[in-house]
């Protein structure tokens, strides 16, 4: 598939996804919506892809649904909504999540409304300190459409969550990271090679093993302890009879560091 929408660049192990429209600040549109989640498919089935990038073009990482699209859904039946606009939008946010290898935001910009909900469904986020974040839709009247009110609450607590779902308030990529919503904030003229030394750290790291401790991890939130457990036993058995599993032992025993392949 050719996209035009995204970029989609592979070096080594590490995809980078980049939105690529940025006279339009990155905003989400349904074609862009599906080269996304084609782009994490590809991604998935790529035994070579050990890491994946998500970030935007220009000065914004993504500026929310494309405003004329959005328009034209307050004139659709609750019907076509679910299954014309949300299973593309909702797509994505499913990709990233499902996707068995680690998904950095490298957030450069603005990432407002559905852009931030993306931002959110990451594993990973690395942000510039003048980068933006807004669950803007109450502002239009609407509600996080695209996972943010389940992503939100686990990364800052409900009472945060609320706080910033009922205003749509912005805050930048310092107090984001002081409330927990990114993992690190770095100067804007620093975060690509920030973002691009974490995901080769990963690529480098035991691919099956990464993805399953994802997802225990997500299977985890809500979940209890009898059902985590049993889940990492399942887990275990399988990433036991991993070459890097062999590979780890070995280093171990050896005293060195292992080169794991993810496989």
């Amino acid at each position: 598939m050719e996209f035009q929408d995204i970029v989609y660049k592979k070096e080594d192990s590490v995809v980078t996804i980049t939105m690529n429209k940025p006279n339009r600040r990155n905003a989400l549109s349904i074609d862009m919506g599906k080269e996304i989640k084609s782009a994490l498919e590809r991604a998935s089935q790529d035994n070579e892809v050990r890491a994946v990038v998500i970030t935007g073009a220009g000065s914004a990482f993504c500026s929310g649904i494309d405003l004329p699209q959005g328009e034209k859904i307050v004139d659709m039946t609750p019907v076509e909504v679910r299954e014309e606009i949300y299973a593309v939008f909702q797509g994505v946010i499913r990709a990233i999540v499902e996707l068995p290898k680690p998904v950095i935001a490298s957030v450069n910009g603005p990432a407002i409304g559905a852009g931030f909900d993306v931002c959110l469904a990451c594993d990973i986020r690395i942000a510039a300190e003048d980068a933006r974040f807004s669950e803007f839709f109450v502002r239009i009247g609407t509600l996080p459409g695209m996972g943010g009110m389940f992503f939100l609450p686990q990364l800052v607590g409900i009472g945060k969550a609320n706080e910033l779902a009922f205003t749509g308030d912005i805050i930048d990529g310092v107090e984001a990271e002081r409330i927990g919503l990114v993992n690190k904030v770095v100067p804007s003229d620093q975060l690509e090679k920030t973002t691009e030394e974490f995901a080769n750290k990963l690529a480098r790291g035991a691919t099956k093993a990464i993805g399953m401790i994802k997802m225990g991890i997500r299977r985890g939130i809500g979940s209890n302890l009898s059902s985590e457990l049993e889940f990492a036993s399942f887990a275990q058995s399988v990433c036991i009879k991993t070459e890097d599993a062999r590979e780890g032992f070995k280093a171990a025993l050896e005293k060195r560091r292992p080169e794991f392949k993810g496989k």
